[in-house]
């Protein structure tokens, strides 16, 4: 009777006995933790391999995308070179692909479709549009059945007829010590590790050499290949019209001077940044905007050569600081940004390094008090919607691309995506 009982209550009530047994097993603890781990591992070795796949995957996206816009903007320009008379449309296709194959050679990136047509409308504008696809492999996720991700967009591009201007872009960076910080959290642990400090800036140290040595990348190694990335599009941008657009290269500490004059030889702006580096020196940031109102001069229209419309690119990390030993820092004063910049009408595109925190007694003395005020200063100095905030190496990439095409875009050409 008892069994009857105890059979027909199990029958009755599953729910009751399930969560008896569940408790059971829970307050038996022994080897409950290996086989709780081990039935989760898969699912997080999925959501792990899956992480590293998308990343991948958003890595290849943004290499081909800035490959195919500088590829569709330099084959608009031969489309609209007037002194082709013939197959314009076939030689810029080519002047496309080219460009496209060289910039994803070296990347070992394929795409699946490239289509590109070029187009006049009336005597308004050249267009040209492009369709791609691609695929990134999947490399952990294909254990679950997904073996890659497609990637695809369209771009449109704009050249309007007869309304090609001259450009120069002015950067201004900042090479005071603390740009000397390694790019990435992993890099500032790992150069903490090996040379006693995050920085590279001290006197009589070989910090720079041991971050070179270790691979460590320094925030001001991640800006240089960027302008260096811009120069490089518009080499190949560039080639039917000499000299549209062309780059100066400023830096600042305690004070400022020139690097290279701007030039329209983009092989120039290469060279000279591989000269240039981080010093053992204090920030002076109205010493930089005085200094670039001298070289700038008034404001063009860009009509021609000897006309030709300024920008300007201004990067730090906002932070002034002076001697004496007891340091006198401040954030950064709008009044220096307008006198003679952006009062000449000249767009003034900042971007912000945020300045991140340091366990050590000087960011805590000179830094923190002005932290919460790095970033809306910064903000305050730049033109209408020209501010960027960078983080880390993403960012700051992003910062540079967008540059790129406010660049070509000021130039006359349209990008669109």
């Amino acid at each position: 009777m008892q069994l009857l009982f105890r059979i027909e209550n199990e029958l009755i009530h599953p729910i009751s006995n399930i969560m008896t047994i569940s408790r059971q097993f829970i307050g038996n603890q022994n080897g409950n933790i290996a086989i709780m781990f081990a039935l989760l591992l898969p699912v997080i070795a999925g959501f792990i391999g899956a992480s590293v796949d998308l990343s991948a995957a958003f890595l290849n996206n943004a290499r081909i995308s800035n490959a195919v816009d500088t590829a569709i903007l330099a084959g608009l320009k031969v489309y609209g070179n007037k002194d082709l008379k013939k197959d314009r449309k076939a030689k810029a296709n080519k002047a496309a692909l080219n460009i496209l194959q060289a910039n994803l050679f070296d990347k070992g990136i394929k795409l699946d479709k490239f289509n590109v047509a070029f187009s006049q409308d009336g005597k308004k504008s050249y267009s040209a549009r492009v369709n791609w696809k691609a695929t990134s492999p999947a490399y952990f996720t294909s254990l679950f059945g997904i073996d890659s991700y497609p990637l695809s967009n369209t771009v449109v591009a704009k050249l309007p007829i007869g309304q090609a201007k001259y450009i120069d872009l002015y950067f201004m960076m900042d090479f005071s010590s603390s740009m000397g910080i390694a790019a990435t959290p992993s890099g500032i642990t790992q150069l903490t590790q090996k040379a006693g400090c995050a920085f590279t800036c001290h006197d009589g140290s070989n910090y720079a050499k041991i971050a070179k040595a270790n691979g460590i990348d320094l925030r001001m190694d991640v800006v240089k290949r960027a302008v260096n990335d811009i120069a490089k599009k518009i080499k190949k941008l560039d080639s039917e019209t000499a000299d549209q657009y062309r780059i100066g290269l400023y830096g600042f500490t305690h004070r400022a001077w020139t690097i290279l004059s701007p030039t329209g030889n983009m092989d120039a702006v290469n060279g000279a940044l591989s000269r240039a580096g981080v010093q053992n020196a204090h920030t002076h940031l109205g010493a930089a905007m005085s200094y670039l109102r001298s070289v700038i001069g008034k404001q063009g229209t860009g009509s021609s050569k000897d006309d030709r419309q300024k920008m300007v690119v201004f990067l730090s990390d906002g932070l002034y600081d002076m001697p004496p030993w007891v340091y006198r820092t401040n954030t950064m004063r709008v009044a220096d940004c307008n006198t003679g910049i952006k009062a000449q009408k000249v767009r003034l595109m900042v971007i912000y390094t945020t300045y991140e925190y340091i366990n050590h007694w000087a960011y805590r003395r000179l830094v923190r008090p002005h932290a919460r005020n790095l970033e809306p200063d910064m903000r305050k100095c730049a033109s209408p919607n020209s501010f960027y905030q960078t983080r880390n190496v993403s960012d700051i990439n992003k910062a540079f691309d967008s540059i790129f095409v406010e660049f070509v875009k000021a130039g006359g050409m349209a990008l669109t995506q």
